[in-house]
């Protein structure tokens, strides 16, 4: 049960006549509870392995209900170019999100989706009346949070593009996290 040099120091302790009537009931008692060790482990591992196995159920269903979403609006919504891509199978889901942030979003105005999420800010202390205004708009129909934020660092729409956001680096804006469950998007005015 113990190592090599574990072995031969107990080998040696007895050589010397050393009581070891402590340590064999402490090794016996050690025997019988690895079966409740290794039951109560076992339990755990079954537990982390069924939440595990419903974590990626839930993930599934929630993957099939936004394909699910997604299919149908781009039937009711989509652009000849987004169905004719998407009914031949390609993802085409940059240009879906474009599509539909432009519908449900352009009323608000000037937005950048910040699919590179390099957008940075700042507390905003006393925002305008306009940026409120806008928020609380945004809000009622996204049912998302909006903060009004003091921009630092502008949005990208890709790691490497630097033309998508012409405006101020340091000006007032909203941010809406979690559009369609996943992506930023930053609203300038």
């Amino acid at each position: 049960m113990g190592t090599p040099i574990h072995e031969e120091r107990l080998e040696a302790a007895k050589s010397l006549g050393c009581d070891f009537t402590q340590y064999e009931k402490i090794l016996a008692d050690l025997e019988r509870m690895i079966p409740v060790f290794k039951a109560e482990f076992d339990a755990r591992q079954l537990e982390a392995d069924v939440k595990k196995l419903r974590a990626e159920a839930e993930e599934r269903a929630e993957r099939a209900k936004a394909d699910k979403e997604k299919s149908e609006w781009i039937d009711r919504h989509g652009s000849h170019h987004l169905k004719t891509a998407f009914g031949r199978g390609h993802d085409c889901q940059r240009l879906y999100v474009d599509e539909r942030a432009a519908d449900e979003l352009g009323g608000f105005g000037k937005f950048v989706i910040d699919y590179a999420e390099h957008a940075e800010w700042s507390d905003r202390s006393c925002p305008s009346v306009n940026a409120l205004s806008l928020a609380l708009a945004i809000e009622e129909k996204l049912k998302l949070s909006a903060q009004i934020v003091w921009l630092t660092s502008e949005p990208r729409r890709t790691k490497k593009d630097y033309e998508s956001y012409r405006g101020e680096s340091e000006q007032e804006v909203i941010v809406v996290e979690n559009y369609l469950n996943r992506y930023r998007v930053v609203f300038v005015f």
